[in-house]
């Protein structure tokens, strides 16, 4: 398999997350109003701020998560150890997007994208590591 589609998909789901997480982290209010449409005026109670601590610190998990991508890259598609850290990570995402469905109910279409890209990314990285580790043996 030619290396530059699993190459982009990976880079771009580095991106992703660490541009989502590091704006997460700083625009947080925002976010959650906009995109959630969470009340303002709860984010401002005890609860909310708690909601706010905790959201701040998933989107700076996020974020590490878009950073280990990009800086461990040509690791992770050679199939080296950080590959499974990256598989472990992204089907983690894809299983917790997965349950919410299941238990929830169906978000807003742009996540159900997030979603299938996801996937995407995961299976063209998982591919492309796994035959270069063939092709090694």
């Amino acid at each position: 398999m030619n290396k530059l589609l699993p190459d982009l998909f990976l880079i771009g789901y580095g991106l992703m997350f660490l541009a989502v997480g590091v704006a997460g982290v700083f625009t947080a209010h925002w976010e959650l109003a906009q995109v959630f449409d969470l009340d303002q005026a709860w984010l401002a109670l005890p609860e909310g701020t708690t909601f706010l601590n905790q959201y701040r610190f998933l989107k700076a998990a996020e974020a590490a998560f878009g950073l280990f991508c990009l800086y461990h890259r040509r690791d992770i598609l050679a199939g080296g150890s950080n590959l499974v850290v990256f598989v472990g990570g992204c089907a983690l995402a894809i299983f917790a997007r997965a349950l919410s469905l299941t238990l929830d109910g169906v978000p807003r279409s742009v996540f159900l994208v997030f979603l299938f890209l996801e996937v995407l990314t995961l299976i063209l990285v998982w591919r492309h590591a796994r035959n270069g580790r063939d092709q090694l043996k």
